[in-house]
């Protein structure tokens, strides 16, 4: 299950950043040749949001469910914060 969320969250990370770059040069296309907005570029903001919210949610997943590293850091706090490389995977930076 975990590959699965995997694959699916790298996917999208693709789909976003072609959906991104679709929408942004349309609308500096049209912003420079006075072209109006269309549903299309409705559409594409929704679907660019809707995959950022989906990559999001896919990606909290693969953390709080399937990481083995966020699991056992979990597990037992206090080892956790002894190990830099567990406290970075569990905390970032802090």
């Amino acid at each position: 299950m975990d590959s699965l969320v995997l694959i699916l969250h790298s996917l999208v990370r693709w789909a976003i950043v072609i959906v991104g770059i679709v929408a942004l040069v349309r609308a500096v296309m049209g912003a420079r040749g006075g072209r109006p907005w269309t549903q299309l570029d409705d559409r594409l903001g929704l679907i660019f949001t809707s995959a950022m919210d989906l990559n999001l949610l896919l990606g909290l997943l693969l953390y709080f469910l399937f990481s083995p590293l966020t699991k056992s850091a979990l597990q037992d706090m206090g080892a956790a914060m002894g190990n830099s490389g567990l406290r970075f995977f569990l905390f970032g930076r802090f």
